[in-house]
């Protein structure tokens, strides 16, 4: 049986919300709208809504700008999969590149959004619609590369230079950014994928289109069967990690479980640096003193390898998101004694 993909599994649930009508449905439509007719109308005719999925994985783009980086002295070691902003971070060109890696995998999405705005136009002048709401929806379900900050942050930069050009996304209330490639935790009890509701900075204070789309939002959640963290267009720019879906699998190793036991309760976030290489210089001596040969250190039971093991695989993890140097991070081990 053929997988459903997050944009049909979206388009089933616009179908089953009250007052909609999916324009794939009418019978017949003038061939003048074609390809520039919106996907839905919602609310009886009130809203207007198109959805744009993201498809083309930007990933080689980054390659192709990391390539030439590798030989160079500032390339980090790190252990298991590094975020590219951390790596980058270590050099001294970092803004640069941020700039380049940014526009590399967000080309698109602006583009995109333009593209919705002239079929939300063209679909509300044909029905005559001037009234109502628009709301666009992007599906992120397969490119792991964009995290749901940097969508959001591209948004609300399209928002602002449309703006600023005198050619705003007019048509264009509210976008709804759905994710399904990372997750976020932002406590134990708080974690899950990412939904992002940004509206256009002059209908932030319309509040019936705040109520429509809490409404669908509601819906979205009874219909998937998932409760994503909601976040509007301040709250992205939180200091929290979207982890991608690659790394939310379930543990297939004690270390997997280790890993995953971290990320819901990062204890070490609230270290220093300094106490934070204190910590995991320490962690990696005990675990290197019944590892090394010639440490001389007779083996331990099971139970204090396992508990040692577990400590260090935290570290691991917590630099993932500080992303230090391995060669920084364990600088003061060769210092210690074995």
């Amino acid at each position: 049986m053929a997988m459903v993909t997050l944009e049909q599994k979206f388009l089933t649930f616009l179908s089953k919300v009250s007052g909609a009508e999916l324009l794939d449905n009418f019978a017949e439509l003038p061939s003048h709208l074609g390809q520039k007719r919106a996907d839905a109308f919602l609310f009886g005719r009130k809203m207007v809504c198109e959805v744009k999925s993201l498809q083309k994985d930007t990933s080689t783009k980054i390659e192709a700008i990391l390539a030439p980086l590798r030989d160079r002295p500032e390339w980090p070691v790190f252990y298991g999969l590094f975020p590219v902003s951390k790596i980058i971070s270590h050099f001294p060109e970092r803004e640069e590149l941020n700039k380049s890696i940014y526009s590399a995998v967000t080309s698109s999405v602006e583009d995109q959004l333009e593209k919705a705005n002239r079929q939300l136009r063209e679909t509300r002048r044909h029905f005559g619609l001037g009234d109502a709401h628009g709301i666009v929806t992007i599906l992120n379900e397969t490119v792991e590369v964009i995290s749901p900050q940097v969508l959001a942050d591209k948004v609300i930069r399209t928002f602002i230079k449309r703006e600023k050009s005198g050619k705003p996304l007019e048509c264009v209330d509210c976008v709804w950014i759905i994710s399904e490639t990372h997750e976020i935790v932002v406590s134990e009890e708080l974690a899950g994928p990412l939904s992002i509701i940004i509206p256009r900075d002059c209908a932030s204070d319309d509040k019936l289109l705040a109520e429509r789309v809490e409404t669908l939002t509601q819906a979205w959640i009874t219909f998937n069967g998932l409760h994503p963290v909601r976040l509007n267009d301040q709250q992205n720019k939180l200091n929290i990690d979207a982890i991608p879906r690659s790394r939310m699998a379930p543990p297939q190793t004690k270390q997997d479980l280790w890993y995953a036991e971290y990320r819901q309760k990062p204890y070490l976030r609230v270290l220093s640096e300094s106490q934070f290489i204190v910590h995991a210089g320490t962690a990696f001596n005990d675990v290197a003193k019944f590892l090394l040969k010639g440490s001389g250190e007779p083996r331990p039971d099971r139970q204090t390898v396992e508990l040692r093991l577990r400590r260090f695989s935290h570290v691991l993890e917590e630099n993932k998101h500080r992303g230090i140097d391995c060669r920084i991070l364990f600088s003061d081990v060769r210092k210690m004694d074995m």
